[in-house]
């Protein structure tokens, strides 16, 4: 049922788009409408350069995790593994990731994607130890992508502003570091992880 009200949703706003642009250029041959909206949504659907770069880290990884509860905090560390895969045609990579914390065992799911209309990284990441998700967008420069967006803080019963950065050090190797801000404000590194590769 919800797909069946996804798709017709997506028709109608394409139809509606159309129509748009049929009344901004009201002497447009319709059937050059159709073509152009075909062009369109082609380029819309198709994966990009940016989609090809997020399939090189489809595999088995290892992840060394260190975190900082507050500004000053003795780190924490974890070692943990996630598996990445490319979903829907590679139009999203899918991970899986699991480890324990606290003697507890911690699992964790993540998606990530490139919005051609934006032109934006989009990331979405839910796991066992809460109820929300936290969603956030990026943008890429050189080897890195930072990601904004917001985090839940269970403790103070809200939502933090976050930032988190993707530096890619080698095909094997890249880290991840999360900034959230401290009881003053200001920002600190309340996490980082390293993830290796599993070479067979």
């Amino acid at each position: 049922m919800k797909m069946k009200m996804f798709i017709g949703g997506l028709v109608a706003g394409c139809a509606l788009s159309m129509l748009m642009a049929m009344a901004i250029m009201p002497n447009q041959d319709p059937a050059d409408m159709d073509k152009m909206m075909q062009e369109v949504m082609e380029k819309y659907m198709a994966p990009s350069d940016e989609h090809a770069e997020l399939a090189k880290r489809v595999g088995e990884w290892n992840t060394d995790l260190t975190m900082w509860n507050y500004p000053g905090a003795a780190p924490e560390t974890m070692g943990g593994s996630c598996r990445y895969s490319m979903i829907m045609d590679g139009r999203y990579l899918f991970v899986e990731y699991k480890s324990e914390y606290m003697g507890m065992p911690f699992e964790g799911a993540g998606l990530t994607g490139y919005d051609r209309i934006k032109n934006q990284y989009q990331n979405l990441w839910v796991d066992n130890m809460g109820t929300s998700m936290a969603i956030s967008e990026g943008t890429r420069k050189g080897d890195t992508i930072t990601f904004t967006g917001d985090m839940p803080n269970p403790m103070m019963g809200n939502y933090v502003k976050s930032r988190s950065t993707e530096q890619t050090i080698d095909d094997d190797t890249f880290v991840m570091k999360m900034y959230m801000p401290g009881p003053d404000g200001e920002e600190f590194k309340s996490m980082e992880i390293t993830y290796t590769r599993i070479v067979d």
